[in-house]
């Protein structure tokens, strides 16, 4: 493996969550996708990785609207 690739490697490593690891093999370099392997509690992770920083400000902000919400209803 050369230094590049193993630099790039380690730099994607690095951007995953804890407990995630990129599989070597299965990374071409310059190529949009790469195999990970991750723990099968962590599934919830993958819908929001895949979205947007956008959208998932977007939700961000809907639930904590809808967290106050409940908050206010409890209290009464």
């Amino acid at each position: 493996m050369s230094r590049n690739r193993e630099r790039r490697i380690r730099e994607i490593q690095a951007r995953l969550p804890e407990g995630w690891e990129l599989i070597p093999k299965y990374y071409e370099e310059g190529s949009e996708y790469a195999i990970v392997k991750i723990r099968t509690d962590d599934i919830e992770k993958i819908r929001l990785m895949k979205l947007p920083e956008s959208v998932r400000e977007y939700f961000r902000e809907k639930m904590k609207e809808h967290r106050s919400k409940e908050k206010k209803r409890t209290r009464k």
